[in-house]
């Protein structure tokens, strides 16, 4: 399974195939941030396709501009499944109150 693959052999073998840079495992938070939103119904691909999936994991790009979604324990990393992460909302603060209805 590639989600035990340590770091070094990440960026020997591995690249975003948009940026052409490295990737990283995605931490906790932002899995959490990116999986929030696919629930909510607010997340799409690159190709502008909605993702109804939670991702197990995912691989983001050195400069943090794209997650590449895994399922399975495997990376998709084909550029059309990438997700733009400037288009993935912000996960409210901590202890933020929701807006109280009418």
């Amino acid at each position: 399974m590639l989600a035990e693959w340590p770091q070094d052999q990440l960026d020997r073998f591995l690249r975003c195939p948009i940026t052409k840079e490295g990737v990283s495992w995605a931490d906790a938070m932002l899995l959490r941030r990116v999986n929030r939103a696919i629930e909510a119904g607010s997340v799409t691909n690159r190709v502008g396709a909605p993702v109804r999936e939670p991702l197990d994991a995912a691989l983001v790009d050195r400069s943090g501009t794209w997650v590449h979604p895994s399922w399975g324990g495997l990376p998709t990393l084909l550029p059309d499944d990438a997700i733009e992460l400037a288009s993935v909302p912000e996960a409210p603060a901590f202890g933020a109150s929701e807006p109280s209805g009418p």
